[in-house]
């Protein structure tokens, strides 16, 4: 059917291109140094083409294979961006989270905007270095404390050490920061809040706790809508 060639004829496109520019950049190599400009272009789109055979591959389930392709990628083109964005998506989706900080922090120390560092702590959580994870939050709200993104992340922060290791104090401080950014948990994050505290079954929160933190969701819930 198209809907299932359509993939296989976007790979071997990408794969054409790729050959094609690999063939530009031999060439390239027996040319004057004047041609040196032209031969980074070509290099650049070489790069492009390893990162869009990339996320061909990520967009069929193919992640293995796309990792690859956006290395190598990067390997030609450093600066590229975009490459990096998406690696580090997929070395997450694969549970390796010290790669994902490489790439994390690689972006970071081009860009040290508040979002990326948010992301940079996050991904800090994601291996349970909880500590680090809340140490950078706090000092980006000491810089931006009207913030909410900052809050958010915090709260998100020990949600994920509450998922991990059945800390009941740390289920409370997640509502309580959640509740200081939003001014009144949205409906989608109590859900969010009710599955994870779900999640973590006996070994984790006892029984009597699991209750009483969704009885003061459901409160909060209440007035939101009140209010609403």
């Amino acid at each position: 059917s198209v809907a299932t060639s359509w993939p296989t004829a976007a790979a071997y496109a990408s794969c054409r291109f790729i050959r094609a520019c690999s063939r530009s950049r031999t060439i390239a190599s027996s040319t004057p140094p004047s041609r040196s400009t032209g031969s980074s272009a070509r290099n650049d789109s070489i790069a492009e083409a390893h990162y869009l055979l990339g996320l061909v591959y990520r967009d069929t389930q193919e992640i293995d294979p796309a990792i690859k392709s956006l290395e190598q990628a990067l390997r030609i083109a450093p600066a590229l961006t975009a490459a990096r964005e998406e690696l580090a998506d997929l070395y997450r989706s694969r549970g390796r989270y010290g790669e994902e900080m490489d790439q994390l922090r690689a972006l970071a120390a081009v860009d040290d905007t508040v979002g990326r560092r948010i992301t940079l702590a996050l991904g800090e959580a994601r291996r349970d270095q909880f500590d680090a994870a809340i140490g950078m939050l706090g000092q980006v709200a000491l810089e931006g404390p009207q913030d909410s993104r900052v809050q958010m992340a915090l709260g998100r922060v020990h949600l994920l050490r509450a998922e991990r290791g059945g800390d009941a104090a740390s289920v409370q401080r997640a509502l309580e920061i959640l509740e200081r950014a939003l001014g009144g948990l949205l409906a989608f994050d109590v859900l969010q809040i009710r599955q994870r505290i779900g999640i973590l079954g006996e070994g984790g929160l006892r029984a009597p706790e699991r209750l009483q933190a969704l009885e003061v969701i459901n409160e909060r819930e209440q007035v939101r809508r009140r209010q609403n």
